[in-house]
């Protein structure tokens, strides 16, 4: 397990993941900072969570997807 993967479970060990809602997590496949797996581990970490994995984006939000993240952010939040 990579060190971004056990950061992320300690990250949500903090916190209460009982009472997080609905959750989508959008991951970059080419992200250099936080590897795949890492976001992959969080999602599984999150009771219910999404997981949006992008080809071709890197550790960003580009303008071009920011229709896709609004409409999976809508979707997470209707979950609610």
């Amino acid at each position: 397990m990579s060190n971004a993967c056990d950061q992320a479970h300690a990250m949500l060990f903090l916190m209460d993941i009982e009472g997080l809602g609905p959750a989508l997590v959008i991951h970059g496949v080419r992200d250099p900072l936080v590897p795949v797996a890492a976001g992959r581990q969080l999602a599984s970490l999150i009771p219910g969570a999404k997981m949006d994995l992008i080809e071709g984006m890197g550790h960003d939000l580009p303008m071009a997807l920011w229709p896709r993240f609004a409409d999976g952010i809508s979707a997470a939040a209707s979950r609610a």
